[in-house]
């Protein structure tokens, strides 16, 4: 098992092969999770309202749901074809 360093800023650099298992790329967000074995390294949960910062300023819930499935609609209609 290989160590890294952690940079004075509190970095450390994922390996490529780690990455590449979870799919992480460049602006990707991870979580750490405390767990009995160690801590557990995932990629965070991607919510479409992050991902379109332009939409956090609609004001009602509700709107952002219907967006939500808007999306999500038009992105199973194209999978599907």
């Amino acid at each position: 098992m290989k160590a890294y360093t952690i940079t004075p800023k509190g970095q450390v650099t994922i390996p490529a092969e780690i990455r590449e298992k979870l799919k992480l790329y460049p602006g990707d967000k991870i979580t750490y999770e405390d767990t009995a074995a160690g801590i557990l390294l995932k990629p965070a949960k991607k919510d479409m309202i992050d991902d379109f910062g332009f939409l956090k300023e609609r004001k009602h819930a509700e709107d952002l749901e219907e967006i939500r499935n808007s999306v999500r609609k038009k992105i199973a209609d194209k999978i599907l074809r």
